[in-house]
Parts: structure tokens; C-alpha cells; sequence
């Protein structure tokens, strides 16, 4: 298989040594060539020789092996008397050697599995084209399909698959879903504390969610925030805060912070900036017993459209100051405000026409929406109940 490929180019790319493979039936090949011809207006008359070369290569009644890299680059590979005692060396010959073969394998090292399976198959209908199923171990499945006369065709082709679709996901129940600002990444997160950042639209294809990056954590997932739009994401556990860097296909943990509080957490929130230009972001958890933890979360510039510095910012996260809510019953509940497509900002100081940030419910069934305001200037954070609502469920 490490010879049956041989790229033209001089300088090996990263990781061009790993091989793929999978096999063709000599059923669905003769299946799909005959398909072929009647797809064809006049065989006898084509330009190109690949129909020509295909017909001729299923006269043998050959079942085919297929080997591919990451790099686009393909050879296929006849194959006759197969389980025969008595061998030839013309049992095995080459169909053709072809480029610009590109499925969607993961980056060599990104997950703990980066092989792939195949499944290929040809259901005889009119017009339907030979179909390839790529199960990527990583967690996605690849629906191609693909004409076997320009799969095969030596001649330069600008595309020779087409994909269909692809199926990706997690392999448990979704037990949370959350959103950037603008809702253009969203983290889903399961009970395994298995995360997936998800993205709309990206690379300007369409509006779907595309998948970005694999999030897996040892600890458990308490709360989660996205931030920057889905560049980093902050995970708030029992006994500790960690920073993401969710960019590449799987996310890294790149910063974390221990810390010790009564209750439970029940809320994790960013809080106002004072400057929207500015990389910095406070982030508030909320416990049950009216105490608050404010943390600083540094991101690097060059994400804001700035300048790269000539010694960039490693993205951190820090103490900011503790909190305590002035409410006299203990909390139930509490749930950021959805900011509804824009970041929220503070002039330094707090009143009741401040936007809401969060929402908190208490045992006797008072509902009460928050604001705050963080001052950087002396380290703290102002708090502001904006209207109080008695419910009267307890």
C-alpha cells in the first residue's frame, strides 16, 4: 500500500506516508460500468478514452482495491483470482493513478482516532451514481458519490466526488446547548462532558452548522460559556474554572483556576464591558448561598482586529473579586439573560434602565432580573436588582 501511491511532488507533504483503502466488488463495478454506458449519449463517440477504459477493465470481471491518502492522491488497483491456489502475476494490475481524490480526513493527531472506514456500494437504479459511505472514526460519517468513469478518468479532473452530505454528532443525549453573543457558535455538551463547537455558516457555504471543534474534559461540565465567538470557551466545575481554545479541530485546555465556595454554583454569566473593544472579559459565577466569584479572562488581540503584537498574548484567566448578592433568601435558580444578538455594555456605574444580564428565582417564588457593572478601576463589581416579581409558587 506505501508504494501503490507515488505523488509527483518532490517535497513530501506532513503525514503523506498514511494510507486508506477499501474495495470494490467486482458486482457493483460491473453494476456501475453498465450504468455508465447507458448514462452515456454515445460512447462510441467520447473524446476521452475513460468510458472506453472503463468497459475494458470490467470485461476481467475484477474486484478493485482502492488506495488513497490525505493528499488527494488515489491509485486503484484490479484484482482477479482471488482466494485461487495457483497464482499469476498478472493477478493484480493498476487501473489508474489519479489526483484531486479529496475527502474530509481529520488532521493527523487532532483526535485520539483519525482513521477512517469505508463502505462502498451501488444500488441499481436508473441515474443513481456508485456511492461511497466514509465513516471517519473521529465522529463523522461522509456521504459521497461519484461517477466511476471521471473517479477513474487519468486525464486532470476538478472534482471527482461529490458529497452529499455529512452526518456528525455526538454518540449520547445532548444534556445542554449554548450560544455566543451573536449565535453564530453554539457548544452542545452531553453527560460524558463531551462538548462540540458548531458554527453557522462557516467558511460561507451555507447556514447550516458546521462542526469545529471536539471538546473532551476529565472533570465535569457544570457550566459552559462561549466566548469570542466560538474562539475560546470557558467550562466552570465543581471545584475549578478551565479555559479552551476551541480553533483547531479539538480543543486544548490552556488555562485553569482552582476555587472553594458554600452552595452550588447555579449561574455562570459574563458580565458588561466598559469598553467593547477591549480583549478582556469578566465572567460571574453565582452560587446558591448569594456569593459570587468574578473572574478575568484575557484573550489575544489579533481575535479583535488588532495589529499582531510583537509578542503576543497568551490567553489567561485570573481572580477579579468576590461578590455577595443583597438579598435575604437563599437562591434557587439563576439564568444569564439571552443578549439577543449584541454584546452588552456599561458606562462604570448601574440603575434600573441598565440592560438585564440574569435572571434568579428563589425558594418562595420571587423572581428577580439582575444588572451589574464591573469597575476596574477598584476591583469590584456593582450589583442591582432591576424589578421583582412575586410569583407565589413556592
Amino acid at each position: 500500500m506505501q508504494s501503490s501511491i507515488q505523488p509527483r511532488q518532490l517535497k513530501s507533504k506532513p503525514d503523506s506516508e498514511h494510507r486508506f483503502a477499501f474495495f470494490i466488488s467486482s458486482e457493483d463495478f460491473a453494476y456501475a460500468t453498465e450504468a455508465a454506458v447507458r448514462r452515456a449519449p454515445n460512447p462510441e463517440s467520447q473524446q476521452h478514452h475513460a468510458l472506453e477504459h472503463l468497459v475494458e477493465v470490467a470485461r476481467s470481471n475484477p474486484d478493485l482495491c482502492v488506495v488513497l491518502d490525505r493528499h488527494g492522491h488515489m491509485s486503484a488497483w484490479g484484482l482477479e483470482n482471488v482466494g485461487g491456489k495457483a497464482k499469476r502475476a498478472t493477478d493484480v494490475f493498476n487501473i489508474a493513478h489519479v489526483e484531486n481524490f479529496m475527502l474530509g480526513f481529520s488532521e493527523s493527531g487532532r483526535f485520539t482516532n483519525s482513521d477512517t472506514q469505508f463502505f462502498p456500494f451501488y444500488y441499481d437504479q436508473s441515474g443513481t451514481p456508485f456511492t461511497l459511505l466514509a465513516h471517519h472514526l473521529d465522529g463523522r460519517i461522509e456521504w459521497i458519490q461519484c461517477k466511476l468513469e471521471e473517479l477513474f478518468d487519468p486525464a486532470p479532473q476538478q472534482q471527482r466526488i461529490y458529497r452529499r452530505s455529512l452526518w456528525t454528532g455526538h454518540d449520547s443525549s445532548i444534556k445542554k446547548i449554548v450560544r455566543s453573543i451573536s449565535g453564530k457558535a453554539v457548544l452542545s455538551r452531553t453527560n460524558e462532558n463531551e462538548a462540540i463547537l458548531w458554527r453557522q455558516g462557516y467558511g460561507g457555504i451555507d447556514l447550516g452548522l458546521s462542526r469545529c471543534s471536539l471538546l473532551e474534559s476529565s472533570d465535569h461540565i457544570h457550566r459552559s460559556w462561549v466566548l469570542n465567538e466560538g474562539n475560546f470557551v470557558a467550562n466552570l466545575h465543581h471545584q475549578g474554572i478551565s479555559l479552551w481554545d476551541t480553533r483547531s479541530s479539538s480543543a486544548r485546555r490552556i488555562a485553569s483556576l482552582p476555587f472553594s465556595v458554600e452552595g452550588q454554583l447555579i449561574c455562570l454569566v459574563q458580565l458588561p464591558k466598559s469598553n467593547l473593544e477591549s480583549t478582556v472579559v469578566h465572567l460571574a459565577g453565582i452560587t446558591s448561598k448569594k456569593e459570587g466569584l468574578i473572574w478575568t479572562i484575557s484573550l489575544p488581540e489579533s481575535l479583535h482586529g488588532a495589529k499582531q503584537p510583537q509578542e503576543p498574548t497568551l490567553p489567561s484567566i485570573g481572580r477579579f473579586c468576590d461578590i455577595a448578592l443583597d438579598v435575604q433568601e437563599d437562591l434557587a435558580f439563576m439564568l444569564p439573560v439571552d443578549p439577543a444578538g449584541s454584546n452588552s455594555w456599561a458606562s462604570g456605574s448601574v440603575d434600573t434602565f441598565a440592560r438585564d444580564i440574569a435572571i434568579s428565582y428563589s425558594g418562595n417564588g420571587r423572581l428577580r432580573t439582575w444588572t451589574a457593572a464591573v469597575n476596574t478601576a477598584e476591583s469590584t463589581v456593582e450589583w442591582l436588582v432591576t424589578s421583582t416579581v412575586e410569583t407565589g409558587i413556592n
